[in-house]
């Protein structure tokens, strides 16, 4: 989970987890977005597994690359 410079929660989202199943994972999602109705998460789902990631990481550096870009804070008044 990360949190851009607005306040919006990004949450990524792994189809095949065998630690956290994707059904848990949107009971997550959707009870978080109850919780901050006007601040609901900006989902990202990678398919695979986390394994996957170290076969053919291109997927998953998109998707952070993407996140990454809405993540950027302004650095320190000069």
């Amino acid at each position: 989970m990360l949190f851009d410079a607005a306040g919006t929660t990004e949450y990524g989202c792994v189809a095949d987890d065998a630690s956290m199943p994707l059904a848990m994972q949107d009971r997550l999602i959707r009870e978080g977005n109850e919780l901050t109705p006007d601040n609901p998460y900006d989902v990202r789902t990678l398919e695979g597994s986390h394994l996957k990631w170290l076969v053919d990481p291109a997927p998953a550096a998109r998707v952070l690359g993407e996140l990454a870009t809405l993540t950027t804070r302004p650095g320190p008044p000069s």
